[in-house]
């Protein structure tokens, strides 16, 4: 067969027009990421009983007179406690449905419209468990009690075997999602939703605990000895990481924030970065332009455990977003410019920080993000 100059130059064509490894088709279906500004909101995003729900938390400092129209979005923060407090069969989503009118409200008054970051807790915050006790029950693989060294103080956390793919609470938490997914995947409002596999002390599944044995040495003692009588392994949780987005495939619409830092794997003092990059391309590979890049621990003045970190973030490019580290960070502004210049599309701000600024200084730190 002849192959003539035409059809070399269609089949190049063709070739071209497929997409580069990794990037998601330009899929109208799929939600916009959320752009500029984001109200991250409660202290440690988790409300208790008796305390404010997360959206009185989130919304009041938008409310202030002049902040309309600043924020690209606000974070919505949930505990998995909240929403199956009794069993399986649970599916209480009022705080999540809540959120969802309030912002709609909002967004008919205001020209520039919020999204939301929907965040499931999984973990502990201050000391207290954010999943249900049924899912850390013995017929779910039993609980497991950790230290750790965390916001400068000594925090306890008991949660179930996250690591343990063959354990009952693993399967309940990828239920969750399969459910959380079929009530919001297609509302327009909840753009992201937040990875929190794996996660034991915060909502960021590459930390575990400073194990205290190593830098406090003279307190809880335990943590390492603990983890491996539970027969938890450096490479069980590496798999959990790498496994992470799977837990979310249900969601075909929404993007996923997956945040990053170096690997520690507890029993050794190594912070990972090659073992970090490999889980964001792999997250890249399977949901495309749908991952998007986080880290929690953005400042002016970078820690150096964190510098490591900003090459292969840069390295896979957009959509990469932060958090502050500091709830009331030094040099806000600062910040959020260290940021923007690492190609951040979107930087999750606490209200502790901003709710005292004038609506003119944030107006201006927001418009930053339009000159990208």
């Amino acid at each position: 067969m002849v192959v003539t100059g035409r059809a070399r130059l269609l089949a190049l064509c063709a070739l071209m027009s497929l997409p580069p490894l990794g990037r998601a088709l330009a899929d109208p279906a799929i939600k916009p990421a959320i752009i500029g500004l984001i109200s991250t909101g409660a202290p440690n995003n988790t409300p208790r009983p008796n305390e404010p729900t997360p959206l009185q938390l989130v919304m009041n400092p938008l409310e202030q007179p002049g902040y309309g129209g600043i924020f690209g979005g606000i974070v919505v923060a949930v505990t998995w406690n909240q929403l199956q407090p009794t069993g399986p069969s649970d599916f209480d989503t009022t705080v999540i449905d809540n959120a969802l009118t309030a912002v709609t409200e909002y967004n008919a008054n205001n020209n520039r419209q919020l999204g939301i970051r929907l965040r499931i807790f999984a973990g502990c915050t201050q000391s207290i468990s954010d999943a249900p006790a049924w899912a850390m029950s013995a017929p779910n693989g039993g609980s497991i009690t950790m230290h750790a060294w965390y916001n400068d103080k000594f925090e306890t956390c008991t949660t179930g075997r996250f690591w343990d793919p063959t354990s009952g609470y693993a399967a309940a938490w990828k239920q969750l999602q399969t459910k959380l997914a079929g009530a919001y995947d297609t509302n327009s409002l909840i753009q992201e939703v937040a990875v929190t596999s794996c996660t034991s002390f915060s909502a960021e599944p590459f930390f575990i605990s400073y194990a205290p044995n190593r830098k406090h040495p003279d307190k809880h003692p335990d943590t390492i000895g603990v983890l491996q009588t539970a027969q938890f392994t450096v490479t069980a949780y590496q798999q959990c990481l790498e496994n992470a987005v799977g837990d979310y495939s249900q969601w075909q619409t929404t993007r996923l924030e997956f945040t990053f830092n170096p690997f520690d794997g507890v029993l050794s003092d190594s912070g990972d970065v090659a073992f970090s990059d490999q889980v964001m391309r792999a997250c890249r590979l399977a949901v495309g332009q749908r991952c998007i890049l986080s880290n929690h621990d953005l400042d002016a003045s970078t820690p150096n455990t964190i510098l490591p970190l900003y090459a292969p973030l840069r390295k896979f490019g957009p959509n990469i977003t932060f958090q502050s580290l500091h709830t009331n960070p030094p040099d806000l502004e600062g910040t959020i410019r260290k940021g923007i210049s690492l190609g951040a599309g979107s930087i999750e701000v606490w209200p502790a920080g901003f709710k005292s600024l004038p609506s003119t200084t944030l107006a201006n730190w927001a418009s930053m993000f339009e000159a990208q």
